[in-house]
């Protein structure tokens, strides 16, 4: 009889329990199921070492993805490991597993301390994945560069917590910052190894045409003459057709550049010339090999300017030709010719002469496009100077007039010829 009490009472409890669950429609709240945690991965990842120390001895994988870690004041490590992790020597070289930009650049510190992180994250578009690069010393990379696989970005260093090592994570996007959380990261070594077979294409492009022309002389009309005279404003004193052609990496990223200079007119008289052309800030002391017209330098910086030839020793309709190649290209967006900019303000290159003394080759001044100086011109290709010596501008264009013996354009980057077929 004991025996069957005991049994009711527990009969009894189960269906308080269950029915304890429903609401007054009769319906059962599902019991709350704990997220499935992601499987550890017992992987030595072949040829991961590789990728990232070359054949450097000594590396150790101390570390793998998602497998229980220490926790560390929740840092980096959430009670799973959120990268790979190798030991070596201090000062061992770690190249790039893969190819791609450089997002970010945090160069850090030697201490053991989380402010002291040092971080490169390069982003690889082909798979839309970023990889990290975590403690390192010595970065060699700079943001918005491009770098190959088996590129040097940096040195097995101590920066951060965790002493010597390198910390190799991989998070799916554009996601620059090294993950507290696992659920957050990708097996790295997978998806390095799908990063690695996939290469960015090379796209050459058509960036500029345009024609630059010079006037080389400015002193003051005689008192009384009818502005004919020394600052005759003809334009044709030196005029050149300009031509740019890039090659990028993966749509944006620059890695050569080639000018085509076709000198088209001489009408300096006594005074000599020299052609070059500006280049863009951005351009000037990256590492880079250039052509100049059949004279290769290798491996320099990129200088900031360039001289393409000079009156004495180049005949109009002589093609001049710069081909730079970067050694390591980087994001980059031309602003090429636009119509109504007339004096170069705008555009990226900057087309110049150095004009020197006939008489003793002594410097006078230099013409540089974007600084406001008005004998400076560019124009569409095509555009015709005065094909009669010392005729202004203001005789042959209605867009031009005269204002105290300089030119004046009333409607920039329009040119409607008076003097019949030019």
């Amino acid at each position: 009889m004991r025996n069957k009490i005991i049994l009711a009472i527990l009969i009894l409890s189960i269906i308080a329990l269950v029915f304890s669950g429903c609401d007054g429609g009769g319906s059962v709240t599902p019991p709350i199921i704990a997220p499935t945690p992601i499987p550890e991965i017992d992987e030595t990842y072949p040829d991961l070492q590789e990728w990232l120390f070359g054949d450097a001895q000594n590396v150790t994988l101390t570390a793998k993805w998602n497998i229980q870690g220490t926790v560390w004041d929740g840092l980096l490590w959430d009670s799973r490991h959120t990268g790979i992790d190798y030991g070596a020597p201090e000062g061992t070289p770690v190249y790039s597993a893969t190819e791609g930009t450089v997002k970010r650049v945090e160069h850090g510190k030697d201490c053991d301390e989380p402010e002291c992180l040092s971080t490169v994250a390069i982003y690889n578009k082909a798979t839309d994945v970023t990889f990290i690069y975590l403690h390192m010393k010595d970065i060699k990379v700079k943001k918005d560069h491009w770098v190959k696989a088996g590129d040097q970005i940096a040195a097995v260093g101590s920066q951060g917590p965790g002493g010597i090592h390198l910390h190799f994570e991989a998070r799916d996007g554009e996601q620059l910052w090294a993950s507290f959380d696992v659920r957050d990261t990708i097996p790295p070594y997978e998806a390095a190894k799908e990063a690695r077979e996939v290469t960015c294409p090379e796209e050459e492009v058509t960036l500029d045409s345009f024609r630059v022309a010079f006037e080389d002389i400015e002193w003051a009309n005689w008192s009384g003459g009818d502005c004919q005279g020394n600052n005759d404003y003809d334009y044709e004193d030196c005029v050149c057709d300009v031509d740019v052609d890039g090659k990028f990496i993966c749509g944006d990223h620059l890695k050569e550049v080639k000018f085509t200079i076709t000198y088209l007119n001489d009408g300096s008289g006594n005074l000599d010339h020299e052609f070059g052309l500006k280049m863009p800030s951005i351009f000037a002391g990256e590492s880079c090999t250039y052509n100049l017209n059949g004279s290769i330098s290798s491996s320099v910086p990129c200088p900031g300017e360039f001289i393409f030839f000079h009156k004495d020793i180049a005949t109009p309709g002589e093609v001049f030709y710069l081909t730079i190649t970067f050694e390591s290209p980087f994001v980059y967006s031309y602003s090429g010719f636009v119509q109504t900019d007339i004096h170069g303000n705008l555009i990226d290159i900057k087309p110049f002469i150095n004009i020197y003394w006939d008489s003793d080759n002594s410097f006078k001044e230099k013409l540089l496009a974007g600084t406001g100086d008005k004998r400076v011109l560019l124009v569409p290709e095509g555009w015709q100077w005065p094909s009669s010596d010392r005729t202004p501008l203001w005789d042959v264009y209605a867009e031009v007039i005269e204002n105290d013996c300089y030119p004046e354009f009333t409607n920039p980057g329009t040119w409607t010829w008076t003097e019949g077929t030019p």
